[in-house]
């Protein structure tokens, strides 16, 4: 495992995962705890999730607030998104700005989204499937989001298919954060 970039948002790293291929196929390992403890990120993880999505599906913006934040890990494992963070922690210099990484099953990177972050992604690909791993589990009284098209993020999707949940979030000039830059 090593960290590739270095988003201009702290705390975010696109993340490369060894990969090993032979005439079978390939192996990939998305995760290993010592490698992640060695390039000093979060290396306990209590949730995973699979999701499938067809093409032109926006997911996000989704966080859970404080006092259960979640570092979440989020890979393509089939397909190719367009994964976004937009950064939501007061006092932090890159307050509002919004950062996006292409992932998919040629690049196999990772993105490491740090807590504080809104985060969703573009699906740019029939039959996704993105694979997260959260370090805390999901809790619906704490569960939150700002509206996808409210933050200035440039999507790349002409006719988006948003979830009435998404769709109905709250817009990004009215949201007050819980989560403060450290």
């Amino acid at each position: 495992m090593e960290i590739i970039k270095q988003s201009k948002i702290s705390g975010c790293f696109l993340l490369k995962p060894k990969t090993f291929g032979d005439e079978r196929g390939t192996l990939i390992k998305p995760y290993h705890s010592d490698s992640y403890k060695a390039l000093g990120l979060h290396s306990e993880y209590n949730e995973e999730l699979v999701v499938t999505s067809h093409k032109n599906v926006i997911r996000g913006l989704h966080f859970q607030n404080p006092p259960f934040p979640q570092i979440k890990v989020v890979s393509c494992v089939m397909g190719r998104i367009l994964d976004v963070v937009v950064d939501i922690r007061k006092g932090s210099p890159t307050y509002g700005e919004w950062e996006g990484f292409i992932l998919d099953n040629e690049n196999n990177y990772s993105l490491y989204v740090p807590e504080g972050m809104a985060h969703g992604y573009a699906v740019y690909s029939e039959n996704t499937i993105v694979c997260y791993r959260m370090s805390n589990v999901f809790m619906p009284q704490l569960d939150s989001g700002i509206k996808w098209d409210s933050a200035g993020v440039l999507w790349d999707i002409e006719s988006p298919i948003i979830s009435p949940k998404d769709s109905g979030l709250i817009s990004f000039d009215k949201f007050e954060s819980r989560f403060v830059y450290k």
